[in-house]
């Protein structure tokens, strides 16, 4: 072959890689018809958020003209994010859009038929009105719609209700909406499995801003792990008075971390039983109720209300977030066991009974 040949042979190889490899989507295209309800309606308002422990807390607002029920919105988002639809006539308020669920199921008591805020990345998605589902709204404000090349959101919404596997992000190794989703269920992961999953994602996907949150909290419960809880452990109580670990250990064998917060449901809920855990087991075990509370007054007043005999602590005042931030909190109730050097014993969001059942095996 001449050395002509062989530049043109590699170029025109060359051009068939390029031109094989997937491109990323840089903008995102929604393009509507509701022509059925074309009268109701003459512009469309749209909200973009996204979620601001995943280093996302812009919230965009737009307004669009809709012609005979037609409407086209221009996007271009650096990671996944949350949209929210409302019809407006004449600027006024007429009704929501709500997006038919692909995932539901018939009689499905965990997953919604339909949701009125979806996930979209930049994709080319087209909306159309479903005439099969009947509104729940009585008042008709409730604009039930089809999708087409909704992917984000299809796997979005799959799993807020089942866990993910490593060959489900191998399927989708670009997807953010796999990798926040991972976020959200990395509790239920060892730091051996978190880690190994991580490593699954492209090398684009790497790069992102979510994926450096979720490694940052991997790498610092590594380090709680295996150095305990008792550096930077340094928290006050109502009163301002400061407590360190060794204070609140309270020459106990074992600590028992409460978080907790005045606004969470299940968390008020649970504290008859930890009282009732607190008579059996307080010889044994100093339990310390950590607050992840933004407001001082708000933490103060439940705290008087729920009179619970054993430490209450916080950063409140001064460090509304340094409960979250040093020990990796985002949801409460969670409840961690360690022993006398701060080590963590058992870690498992929030089960009383199987910290009851440690404790009984080893006394």
């Amino acid at each position: 072959m001449s050395f002509l040949k062989k530049i043109i042979y590699l170029y025109f190889f060359t051009g068939i890689l390029v031109s094989c490899k997937k491109e990323k989507n840089n903008e995102g295209i929604i393009n509507g018809d509701l022509y059925l309800s074309k009268d109701k309606f003459d512009a469309v308002a749209i909200e973009m958020r996204g979620y601001e422990l995943l280093g996302d807390s812009i919230i965009t607002t737009d307004t669009i003209e809709a012609i005979n029920g037609k409407f086209t919105y221009k996007f271009n988002v650096p990671e996944s994010k949350l949209i929210r639809f409302e019809l407006l006539k004449k600027k006024k308020f007429v009704g929501s859009l709500s997006l038919a669920n692909k995932n539901y199921t018939k009689n499905s008591k965990t997953i919604p038929m339909t949701f009125g805020n979806f996930y979209v990345g930049n994709e080319n998605i087209t909306l159309t009105e479903n005439t099969n589902i009947n509104p729940r709204s009585s008042n008709g404000k409730n604009f039930i719609v089809n999708s087409d090349n909704t992917k984000e959101n299809d796997i979005f919404q799959n799993f807020n209700t089942n866990k993910i596997q490593p060959f489900d992000i191998e399927s989708n190794t670009d997807s953010y909406a796999i990798l926040h989703n991972l976020f959200w269920q990395k509790d239920n992961y060892s730091n051996a499995e978190l880690n190994s999953m991580m490593q699954l994602f492209s090398d684009d996907l790497k790069q992102a801003k979510s994926y450096k949150i979720l490694k940052k909290y991997l790498v610092k419960k590594i380090d709680l792990e295996k150095n305990g809880y008792t550096t930077n452990f340094n928290w006050v109580d109502i009163d301002s008075t400061k407590h360190t670990f060794k204070q609140a250990l309270n020459n106990k064998k074992y600590m028992l971390l409460v978080f907790w917060a005045s606004w969470c449901g299940p968390c008020r809920a649970e504290i008859p039983d930890l009282k009732e855990f607190n008579k059996k087991y307080g010889k044994t075990i100093s339990l310390v109720s950590l607050s992840i509370d933004e407001s001082y007054d708000n933490w103060k007043k439940a705290v008087l209300k729920e009179k619970m005999p054993w430490s209450n602590l916080s950063g409140l005042p001064l460090d509304k977030f340094g409960i979250k931030k040093e020990y990796n909190i985002e949801a409460v109730p969670n409840l961690i066991l360690l022993d006398q050097n701060g080590k963590v014993i058992i870690n498992n969001i929030n089960e009383l009974n199987e910290i009851k059942k440690y404790i009984d095996t080893n006394e």
